[in-house]
């Protein structure tokens, strides 16, 4: 199973834009609509709800674009360690790996997935600027590591899960 690579799903991706581009749409129709939520008690916020979805919807229908189209290796097994994309520029080596966690987020009927590494305090990684914004909530909800997401790739999160915790038991710990 090892070396294991995945990439983004292009099926996922796709929905994401057209979900998006949905919701972009949905908020021009309720800003050129003014009139319909004149009458409405707390119609006055229906125009600041409509930019709201725009920008929102626009900024992760843009982002999911740009994930469409990118072929590159999104996350890599092998025995020299981890990389993530979203994480690292390079690969995270086991000998930084002290522990790998299984997390999942439940709401409703969507689960999400996500890997928790482990890392040394002095592991002298170089993170990308989008872990670093996010990496303080992390901490603030005890989340102490690099939290990799599993869903929205080609490979099944389970999959990619196994492959890097069948890693970690290969290599971690011994270089």
């Amino acid at each position: 199973m090892l070396p294991f690579e995945t990439r983004a799903s292009k099926t996922k991706m796709t929905i994401m834009v057209v979900g998006s581009l949905i919701f972009v749409a949905l908020g021009a129709w309720i800003v050129s609509m003014p009139e319909l939520f004149a009458d409405q008690r707390r119609g006055a916020l229906a125009p600041y709800a409509g930019w709201a979805s725009i920008i929102f919807f626009g900024l992760t229908g843009v982002i999911a674009l740009r994930q469409l189209f990118n072929s590159k290796v999104q996350i890599r097994v092998d025995s020299v360690g981890v990389y993530a994309a979203k994480i690292s520029p390079d690969t995270i080596p086991w000998r930084a790996i002290t522990g790998v966690e299984a997390m999942e987020f439940k709401h409703r009927s969507v689960t999400q997935k996500f890997a928790m590494l482990r890392l040394t305090e002095d592991a002298g990684i170089t993170f990308t600027r989008g872990y670093k914004l996010t990496k303080k909530v992390n901490i603030g909800f005890d989340y102490k590591g690099a939290r990799i997401h599993l869903n929205h790739h080609v490979h099944n999160p389970d999959k990619i899960l196994a492959a890097i915790e069948m890693g970690f038991a290969q290599y971690g710990g011994h270089q």
